[in-house]
């Protein structure tokens, strides 16, 4: 027997998160969006959280006691975050997909440089149709949907780092950040 699955988010969830949890061989029960999720919920296995980043700790505290696959960021603030991962009771995962990709697979071989540079650029402010949470800050932003990309690719490959400095431009949807690792620096941009 498989094991259940239901998913919150109407976009990516259901383009991306319930397709994927298919093809894992998963019994998808449902797909759900932010305001009918918590009688889908009920009885499944596992929920996958693919709201919006200020949507997650709502969700995942509902869920406890279930596992729980998230889209990253894990919260909208460090404080939800850290609040998250106390209360969690069963095996819980933040989806950083990117890692699965044959080029960022390859850098990670090769990764032997002192100085790691990565420029990490994407048309979101670019796209038509209606704003999303990407475009809102408040929301998660541009920086949560994209950035943290290019941070948790950063640690993956390098270790673990700390900020040596980071700055925040416009409406979040710039920023650089640079990070001392073990084995070297790497910058962000």
């Amino acid at each position: 027997m498989s094991a259940t699955v239901a998913v919150v988010g109407r976009g990516f969830g259901a383009a991306v998160h319930a397709p994927g949890w298919e093809l894992a061989g998963a019994n998808v029960v449902a797909v759900a969006g932010r305001d009918d999720w918590r009688d889908a919920i009920e009885g499944a296995d596992i929920v996958s959280v693919a709201t919006p980043p200020a949507a997650h700790a709502e969700v995942a505290n509902a869920a406890r006691g279930k596992r729980i696959l998230c889209e990253k960021p894990l919260a909208a603030t460090t404080a939800e975050a850290e609040a998250m991962v106390a209360a969690a009771t069963a095996p819980t995962a933040v989806n950083f997909s990117y890692r699965a990709l044959p080029h960022f697979q390859m850098f990670r071989e090769i990764r032997d440089a002192d100085e790691v540079r990565v420029r990490w650029t994407t048309p979101s402010r670019l796209r038509p149709g209606p704003p999303s949470w990407r475009d809102d800050p408040t929301q998660g932003g541009a920086l949560a949907a994209y950035g943290i990309h290019a941070l948790d690719y950063l640690v993956w490959m390098l270790g673990p780092a700390r900020v040596e400095s980071a700055q925040v431009e416009g409406n979040d949807d710039a920023f650089t950040a640079v990070l001392r690792h073990d084995r070297g620096r790497s910058t962000v941009t």
